[in-house]
């Protein structure tokens, strides 16, 4: 829990959905997206919140470069104090630097520094989590993914995959990250809107996910947290519900319906086994992960359209819900 507290004192942020949705896209292509062009298996294809965005090359690399030596991604946790300080002049700093994030007005540095707080996290190598890139479906790009770090035990709250909605929804967006407004919250209760932050990296898996959704009272927030046991290496998933994929089905290894045989799903799973081996220095709990997903895989095959119809009219709302139910500790805070 050593980003709790620098997580907690970023839940009570309220920004417009038309500063945060700019901010969010120039940033996250700038610090997150493919600097430099690379193979097909190599190529990342960056999804943004806006619908359309501007931005020389050249400024996306500066801006890269610009974060990659302010020390975020080593600052400790243990000083959020100072953590929030080093967001708050980066922010400063890139917001007269860079004409993308000027022509914001200055509304938009507070939104700059939130950003580069809650999206350091899950780079920062004192996190639990760790955002990584893995092969998607069966088609040779990469896309983000969220790996568990440690061990995480059921109903446990994983504070650096924080989300952030903002006060509106009147900003066209593309749709990439959606949520309602739960009823603890402190806007219109089911009310849409788009969301920012970390969280938003985390896959959707049907059926078989390992997280959920969990409202903040009385702020705009969003946490994770594990539904079950999550183990060191685990990919952490989300139901994102049925409205999300409703137009397009769901497209993820349990739907798709991959079979066990397939060269893509072994490869990837035999490359997070390799990793596992290497990083851990644990083989033996290593091959029985990787076994057990394999195994899984197998046994895809034999679900139901029935079944899968079923799971797919969970929506939103349910994930939402399950904050209720958890202990008043998990929702409040100070």
């Amino acid at each position: 829990m050593a980003a709790q507290p620098l997580a907690q004192s970023l839940i009570d942020e309220m920004f417009t959905s038309e500063t945060l949705i700019a901010v969010d896209s120039v940033l996250s292509m700038s610090i997150f997206g493919q600097q430099t062009r690379k193979k097909t298996h190599r190529t990342h294809n960056m999804q943004l919140l806006a619908v359309q965005l501007n931005i020389q090359q050249e400024e996306r690399q500066a801006i890269n470069a610009r974060f990659r030596s302010s020390g975020l991604e080593k600052y400790s946790f243990d000083d959020p104090g100072g953590y929030k300080a080093t967001a708050d002049r980066l922010a400063a700093e890139m917001y007269q630097a860079f004409s993308s994030l000027s022509a914001l007005g200055p509304e938009a540095v507070p939104v700059i520094s939130w950003f580069l707080a809650a999206y350091s996290m899950v780079i920062n190598e004192a996190g639990s989590v760790k955002l990584s890139t893995l092969p998607m479906g069966r088609g040779k790009e990469l896309g983000f993914s969220i790996q568990a770090k440690k061990d995480f035990k059921k109903n446990e709250i994983i504070y650096e995959l924080l989300g952030l909605m903002p006060m509106d929804n009147e900003t066209p967006h593309s749709r990439l990250s959606e949520v309602r407004v739960h009823s603890s919250q402190n806007q219109p209760s089911g009310s849409v809107r788009v969301l920012s932050g970390p969280i938003r990296f985390v896959n959707h898996l049907c059926k078989e996910f390992n997280a959920a959704f969990m409202s903040v009272t009385e702020t705009s927030a969003l946490y994770a947290y594990a539904t079950r046991k999550i183990r060191y290496g685990e990919e952490i998933t989300l139901d994102y519900g049925d409205d999300y994929f409703e137009d397009v089905g769901c497209p993820c290894r349990v739907c798709v319906n991959w079979e066990a045989n397939d060269s893509d799903v072994t490869k990837e799973y035999d490359r997070e086994a390799d990793t596992s081996k290497m990083k851990n220095g644990n083989k033996r709990e290593a091959d029985v992960a990787v076994n057990k997903e394999h195994k899984r895989v197998e046994n895809i095959g034999h679900v139901t359209e029935g079944q899968r119809r079923k799971r797919r009219r969970r929506d939103m709302n349910a994930r939402l819900d399950k904050a209720e139910l958890l202990p008043p500790r998990v929702v409040k805070h100070d």
